[in-house]
């Protein structure tokens, strides 16, 4: 996975930073029966308190592992921490957590700006010159960012986040900082009762188990660091009162507003009077603007109350002018569909591929209007009505042939109604079928053609060239 490159790559350096408690649970796991070499845990509860050994070796124990590798410290003072290691010489080491250490050579408490840079500094020197990969856990804030001096980042290799809805099994690492690979790379992980678990399709546990497709549910390819995922956005459309509300849950809020914005003034969909929720499925946070398209086209489903076609994906970004931008690695995204069975895609006209992906149907758009209109026709069956033909003159000739009302007429009587979305011809003598057609054009007509048009009273016909 990336973020397990991102740690094998940190080996080199030595050093890793990461924000997570339960990764103690998988690198023990892997040190017990993986490996032969030392591996040690270095243990600072909060508060001074002291945490026996023999509590961690119960958790052990209840996840079945045997830990014969594995040493625990329970020590905060720094300094015979690092003769701990020095001694031990450990291959790896799992300092928790950082904020809880104090060195004797300051007088601040533990936990303070001073004592947290000195401790980082001097644990970071002694995985660069020891030859130890040393994981440092620390706490977050309530907004959710390291907690302690800045510096603290800039020290280490990797920054690694842990996150996830708490109501939810799976939980998200997530590297915010990597000297050895791209940023946002995220790992998967299923919570159980014998630890973590990788989970080897995570756009699995982003989409809904509907049955059928549902009002306001489109599929969003988005990126996460080199990774194409597909996440299921929702959005529901209700009347409001007098303040409509504007709800946002894993995508930003004041974009929300803003794209809600475009939508009404290039493509005619007014939600003034309505509130808006969106939601990414699954607890992933969206950043990336390529979201924008799908969040739209999620919007207008649920204010038509028509579900999207099966099977449908979409992804780029909006502009404040109606414009569809691409979206990079396009093609990836497409590609990641397509393999997940997904068959019909909406996307900026820029990120089309020259070459056709097997089973998927790609409907490029430049703006966001274009799409509106062509998610209007995709939940609408087209029937394309036109005779047969036989050779004759040199050529192929129509095999029925009629003219004026008695078109309408043998259309009539073949069971095709006497009203239609789209109707041309290529004369003037068709006037009754135009009038029959909510868009009535007709080809290679000229101005004298669009002035009979008018004045057979089709203010909605056009006339067009071949």
């Amino acid at each position: 996975m990336a973020f397990g490159r991102a740690l094998r790559a940190a080996r080199t350096v030595r050093i890793t930073v990461l924000i997570v408690d339960m990764w103690i649970t998988i690198r023990t796991r892997r040190a017990a029966r993986n490996s032969l070499a030392t591996r040690a845990i270095v243990d600072g509860p909060e508060r001074g308190e002291r945490l026996h050994p023999a509590q961690i070796a119960l958790r052990a124990r209840r996840l079945g592992l045997e830990g014969r590798q594995v040493r625990v410290v329970a020590e905060i003072q720094l300094e015979r921490i690092l003769a701990t290691i020095e001694a031990e010489q450990p291959a790896f080491c799992v300092i928790d957590s950082i904020q809880t250490l104090y060195s004797e050579q300051l007088s601040s408490a533990p936990g303070s700006v001073a004592q947290v840079r000195e401790c980082a500094a001097q644990l970071t020197r002694t995985a660069k010159t020891g030859g130890c990969t040393i994981v440092l856990v620390g706490h977050v804030t309530k907004e959710g960012a390291l907690a302690g001096p800045r510096v603290l980042e800039h020290i280490v290799d990797t920054v690694l986040y842990f996150e996830g809805d708490t109501h939810s099994s799976f939980r998200l690492v997530r590297a915010i900082k990597n000297r050895f690979g791209a940023v946002n790379e995220i790992g998967v992980f299923a919570m159980t009762e014998r630890g973590l678990k990788g989970v080897t399709n995570p756009s699995a546990i982003f989409l809904s188990t509907h049955g059928d497709p549902v009002p306001g549910a489109c599929v969003l390819v988005t990126l996460e660091g080199t990774r194409p995922m597909l996440v299921e956005i929702q959005a529901l459309v209700d009347s409001g009162g007098p303040s409509p509300r504007r709800l946002s849950v894993g995508l930003d809020r004041d974009r929300l507003a803003m794209l809600l914005a475009v939508l009404h003034r290039h493509a005619g969909v007014a939600c003034a009077d309505q509130d808006v929720f969106v939601n990414a499925v699954g607890g992933v946070r969206i950043s990336e603007p390529a979201a924008d398209l799908a969040v739209l086209l999620a919007i207008q489903s649920s204010l038509r109350g028509k579900p999207l076609p099966r099977g449908f994906i979409a992804f780029g970004e909006v502009g404040l002018a109606g414009e569809v931008r691409p979206a990079p690695r396009g093609q990836e995204r497409l590609k990641e569909a397509a393999k997940l069975g997904f068959s019909v895609a909406v996307v900026p006209k820029a990120n089309a591929p020259k070459k056709p992906i097997e089973g998927l149907t790609i409907h490029p758009v430049e703006r966001i209007d274009e799409a509106i209109a062509l998610l209007r026709t995709l939940d609408r069956r087209v029937d394309v009505l036109g005779t047969s033909l036989k050779p004759g003159l040199g050529g192929w000739i129509a095999n029925i042939h009629c003219r004026n009302q008695r078109k309408c007429q043998a259309l009539a009587e073949a069971g095709h109604g006497a009203r239609w979305a789209y109707a041309y011809t290529d004369s003037l003598d068709d006037l009754p079928i135009l009038r029959a057609a909510d868009k009535p054009v007709i080809v290679k007509g000229g101005k004298a053609a669009e002035r009979r048009l008018l004045r057979a009273g089709l203010l909605n016909g056009r006339a067009a060239a071949w």
